[in-house]
């Protein structure tokens, strides 16, 4: 069996596949032939280099994209048909740190268009109380957005896309621009929601490959899903181009350049 046939660690019900799923972009292949299922109560992270795909992967999974060729399912459907059971968040945030918005408000956004949307103002406070609950932040939800950190404003926002309780949460990069403690607190945080929710994160950062995280999907064109345990330098340099070695470390990889 292929690596792309290998489905993340969960309960082996298919939450997301792929099936020789293509993508062009004025005539030229930005994915090609991905083949891989992620199953559900799976810790994924999708990695590869700035512009190798994995945004445009991402969209295809949520139905923002229709594939050139192939077939994407999500909980079997179509993604366009399922899209109330998915959490998104997306690489750059959509809430203006100026405006003067609460981190509550900006949370109870994450219900438009779900089944709770219609819960009486009460019940829809408790609901955005829980979600900031589990991300650390109950004692910011009368603060103002722009108050936060980058670490924390993530983390508001990763807040927004799970309060609505999906059952699958994709995250675009949520590390970004975030120290390397704010990083490894989502990170554990993010953990604790699975296998509750299947959780789908993209980062070209090679330090997500670690214990917290079952498989890994490399994208750069071609499409591979590995098992944290089958990963190799050799896995990499399909993906990145150029020799790299990965060392342990705290029970973190880090990628060191050979060239």
């Amino acid at each position: 069996m292929s690596d792309s046939d290998v489905s993340g660690a969960g309960d082996g019900r298919p939450v997301v596949e792929m099936h020789g799923v293509s993508f062009s972009y004025n005539e030229k292949d930005v994915i090609a032939n991905a083949q891989f299922s992620v199953t559900a109560g799976s810790f994924v992270s999708v990695v590869g280099p700035n512009g190798g795909g994995k945004t445009t992967l991402i969209k295809l999974i949520l139905g923002l994209l229709r594939p050139t060729s192939g077939e994407v399912r999500v909980f079997g459907e179509n993604p366009s048909r399922v899209r109330s059971r998915i959490g998104y968040m997306p690489q750059e945030s959509d809430i203006d740190s100026h405006f003067p918005i609460t981190v509550l408000d900006a949370v109870q956004m994450g219900l438009i268009g779900s089944p709770l949307e219609n819960e009486s103002r009460s019940r829809k406070r408790e609901i955005v109380m829980e979600s900031l609950s589990r991300m650390k932040l109950s004692d910011r939800a009368d603060d103002f957005v722009s108050s936060l950190s980058g670490g924390l404003k993530r983390r508001m926002l990763v807040a927004r896309s799970t309060v609505s309780d999906p059952d699958l949460l994709i995250l675009d990069e949520p590390t970004a621009n975030v120290d390397f403690l704010a990083e490894q607190d989502l990170i554990s945080i993010l953990k604790d929601l699975v296998p509750d929710m299947t959780v789908v994160m993209a980062s070209h950062d090679l330090a997500f490959v670690s214990e917290y995280v079952e498989s890994v999907i490399c994208v750069n064109r071609t499409v591979a899903l590995h098992s944290t345990g089958a990963l190799s330098s050799e896995a990499f340099k399909e993906v990145f181009g150029k020799d790299i070695k990965l060392v342990m470390h705290d029970q973190h990889f880090r990628v060191e350049d050979e060239t």
